[in-house]
């Protein structure tokens, strides 16, 4: 008696649980549906690498050269932007002054759009924070998704094309 008893109350104890979970599923899903009169919708910030700049950056024509030195950007490649370790952003050469609205950068001769100087251990576990900053620019450079790793050059850093196309699914 004492055992049917208790297996009585353990099935009541757990029916109750059940309902209440249930129950309180659906409440607070009720509630985050819920749209609130009066709620402004909030954009989103900017890239916290991007804001450091201070100005918005035009999509690119051609590829994004990746280099571990700023000596190794041809000349007539513009603009160049520097990733620091810590994810901070340089500017180490301006995209030419517009004459009207920018839609795009052009390409030099070679085909390439613009540069970033990146650290060189760039996909090394403790650059999370220069990846980001990467990333952040790559995707205001080269607005498709999902982003061709042919994209992107490298020169120095000695990315394999499956590392570059890790770095391009990174992209949301």
């Amino acid at each position: 008696m004492f055992g049917r008893g208790l297996a009585l109350r353990l099935l009541l104890a757990l029916v109750v649980a059940t309902a209440g979970v249930v129950v309180l599923h659906r409440v607070v899903t009720a509630r985050e549906a819920e749209v609130r009169p009066g709620a402004a919708v909030q954009a989103r910030p900017a890239p916290a690498a991007l804001a450091q700049l201070g100005f918005p950056l035009a999509p690119v024509a051609g590829v994004v050269l990746l280099v571990d030195r700023a000596e190794s950007v041809p000349n007539d490649v513009a603009p160049v932007l520097v990733v620091l370790a810590d994810g901070a952003l340089r500017v180490r050469r301006h995209a030419e002054a517009p004459a009207g609205p920018i839609v795009e950068n052009r390409a030099n001769r070679a085909g390439i759009g613009a540069a970033v100087v990146v650290p060189q251990d760039l996909l090394a576990p403790g650059r999370a924070a220069a990846r980001g900053a990467l990333l952040e620019v790559l995707g205001a450079w080269l607005p498709e998704r999902p982003l061709p790793s042919a994209r992107l050059r490298d020169l120095g850093l000695g990315l394999a094309r499956a590392e570059l196309d890790r770095l391009c699914a990174w992209l949301p």
